[in-house]
């Protein structure tokens, strides 16, 4: 879809969301709000500065975002716990691969934090050992 559809498309949906799920969005995307409670207009304001900066793939997360809201946080639903993965059951993303996905680059960041903790802490504890043999 062309970027001037997309954003046409974004548009529309942000104006028929209810206003909690726009203040939340917006303030999810990043957008400077100018009030605690702000009106439809700064809400709209703050959308269209969002929506200014981003590509078709940006535009096309933001789309799901704002279609996924009303499914993902839903208080009335029985799996109210379970709230995004019954909405990603229902539009068929697997889930298994994210987590494995997930676990493997939480397990490497880990790996590679924990090899460079030692290094800090003998560097650490040699400047240590040295200021305590000059006194």
């Amino acid at each position: 879809m062309p970027k001037a559809d997309l954003q046409l498309v974004t548009a529309a949906l942000f104006r028929h969301l209810p206003h909690e799920y726009q203040t939340a969005l917006c303030q999810r995307e990043g957008a400077q709000l100018k009030a605690d409670h702000p009106g439809s207009g700064d809400l709209s304001a703050a959308f269209n500065a969002i929506s200014k900066g981003r590509d078709e793939a940006g535009l096309s997360r933001l789309l799901m975002a704002m279609a996924l809201s009303d499914l993902a946080s839903n208080p009335y639903a029985k799996d109210a716990g379970d709230a995004l993965e019954t909405v990603a059951k229902r539009y068929r993303v697997n889930t298994t691969n994210i987590r494995e996905s997930a676990t493997a680059d939480f397990a490497a960041k880990r790996k590679r934090r924990d090899r460079e903790r030692p290094a800090a802490k003998n560097t650490a504890a040699s400047s240590k050992r040295g200021k305590r043999a000059a006194s």
